[in-house]
């Protein structure tokens, strides 16, 4: 991220920190720059996930003008916004920032450089940069120019940043590849909005016993069943009752039809049924190992009358 803003902004371009206890640096920040990248954001800071609904959906900012009574001064934030975490704890339960987020996991560096030699070869190269992005930047100009692009609907969350990055996959006779990665940028943000959810390791585990796949339950019976596998396998479950679970159901039910078939009903008395159905390698999935302890699944494999699973 210091790369990116060297190149874009020459030596002075630097990252920024946020402070936990005040939100008007990050609000002078956003208002003032093109792009603001933020380092080691770990903790989490209350004041920050709507901030950043608020700046990635357009809002004006408004304040009383310093030094008088009643003057209103605006700021309207136009800001690429990049953040870097290790734990990014700010984003737990806000699907709705997850959704506007574009995530790119990183592994730890087997072989370490200096950092003043990157930031040295930056600078070398960056004219070189510039030129190839303003060769690029002259040809998407001329293919908007030549007519209008709209692609129709789109099946992602960011719908616009998405429409731009298939024009240019057809531009460079890679829209196939263009969908396949905003593909992939979706299930990253599937894999961490659940991370610290443990309904999708709860679903699967449930949907290993035979008749429960494509059996209509209620958020009640679902929030039961998948309560019991959560405390069998010491997860937390943060979900209270049916009421909690039926309140969360609607705003992940996209990210859950990525990992599951799912349909859903509402009956005569606005009561919502759900049924799901395992797609092809959700039960084994690679990167999430089934949750149970040794000795959790010694007690599934043997049977146990207060919980239905196969394992």
């Amino acid at each position: 991220m210091r790369k990116w803003e060297k190149v874009l902004f020459g030596p002075e371009g630097e990252v920024s920190a946020l402070e936990r206890g005040k939100a008007d640096g990050f609000i002078a920040t956003v208002s003032s720059n093109p792009v603001a990248i933020f380092d080691n954001v770990d903790e989490k800071i209350a004041w920050l996930p709507d901030h950043l609904a608020q700046v990635a959906t357009g809002i004006t900012i408004r304040r009383r003008r310093l030094y008088t009574t009643n003057q209103e001064v605006s700021y309207l934030p136009n800001c690429w916004i990049g953040l870097t975490s290790r734990t990014p704890d700010f984003l737990n339960g806000r699907e709705d920032v997850l959704d506007r987020t574009l995530v790119f996991r990183t592994a730890r560096l087997k072989e370490n450089t200096p950092e003043h030699h990157l930031l040295e070869e930056v600078q070398t190269n960056r004219n070189q940069i510039w030129s190839e992005l303003l060769k690029c930047l002259n040809r998407i100009v001329a293919y908007y120019r030549s007519g209008p692009k709209s692609a129709g609907k789109m099946n992602y969350r960011m719908a616009d940043f998405a429409e731009f990055a298939v024009a240019l996959g057809r531009l460079e006779h890679r829209e196939e590849i263009a969908h396949r990665v905003l593909g992939k940028l979706e299930c990253a943000q599937t894999e961490m909005l659940f991370e610290q959810d443990p309904i999708l390791d709860c679903l699967c585990e449930w949907l290993k016993t035979g008749k429960n796949r494509g059996r209509e339950v209620t958020a009640a019976e679902l929030s039961g069943d998948l309560g019991r596998i959560a405390d069998m396998c010491s997860l937390p479950w943060p979900y209270s009752g049916a009421r909690s679970l039926g309140q969360r159901l609607p705003h992940i039910l996209r990210n859950l039809k990525e990992r599951f078939e799912l349909e859903q009903r509402k009956d005569s008395a606005g009561q919502w049924h759900y049924k799901f159905w395992p797609k092809s390698g959700t039960l084994n999935h690679p990167e999430r190992p089934s949750p149970l302890l040794p000795d959790v699944q010694s007690t599934v494999e043997q049977g146990d009358p207060n919980l239905s699973l196969n394992h």
